[in-house]
């Protein structure tokens, strides 16, 4: 009977669409295509003629959240192409994927990792290593881990000493907490800022 019932169970949680699979140690686990999908459709992009160009102000970036360092912003100040753009987000959240297999002292599902990984690359490693969500989740308080994303849901205004909300910031960890609570990825296009046709999303 118990074996009926963990079969039920698991044919329950797949038609509900909620990842039953085991959690695995961080250093396992890895950021998943899905989780860029959803990390491209959030950072946006600045498309013009089919290449991705510089933007931004004293800080300028290109593709999807490409900070330029050095003489970047002179060697590509002329766009690259998308497959280019891909290339150089994966080469970023590598980084950021190091840093959180190091720093998460408890097992996690793909989906949790993902959404964790997409927090660190918007906050920063320093923002997440003291983040709420981190400290919570290393105690065991998953549930809760999942409810502080929308803590980080506040920018540096550009024109105050202060942090002001931001609506766009706000939807982003609302989409990141829900991916990490449900294991539900959003299904986005990347905004495109430069094509006037699409306008902001």
């Amino acid at each position: 009977m118990r074996f009926l019932a963990m079969v039920y169970l698991g044919i329950m949680l797949h038609a509900s669409g909620i990842d039953a699979t085991p959690r695995q140690s961080p250093p396992d686990l890895d950021f998943s295509t899905k989780g860029m999908r959803m990390l491209m459709a959030e950072e946006g992009c600045f498309v013009k003629d089919g290449r991705h160009v510089l933007h931004g102000g004293q800080v300028a970036h290109i593709g999807y959240g490409h900070r330029l360092y050095g003489n970047e912003g002179l060697e590509l100040q002329r766009g690259i192409e998308e497959r280019d753009a891909e290339a150089l987000l994966w080469k970023d959240v590598d980084r950021v994927v190091d840093s959180v297999r190091t720093l998460v002292q408890v097992p996690l599902r793909q989906h949790e990792f993902d959404a964790l990984v997409m927090l660190a690359f918007n906050i920063g490693v320093q923002g997440f290593r003291d983040s709420p969500v981190l400290q919570l989740l290393n105690a065991g308080k998953r549930r809760e881990a999942g409810q502080a994303f929308c803590i980080h849901s506040r920018i540096r205004s550009a024109d105050s000493n202060g942090n002001q909300e931001s609506p766009a910031i706000r939807r982003r960890r609302a989409d990141e907490r829900y991916l990490f609570l449900t294991g539900q990825y959003i299904q986005a296009q990347p905004r495109n800022e430069a094509d006037p046709r699409q306008g902001n999303q």
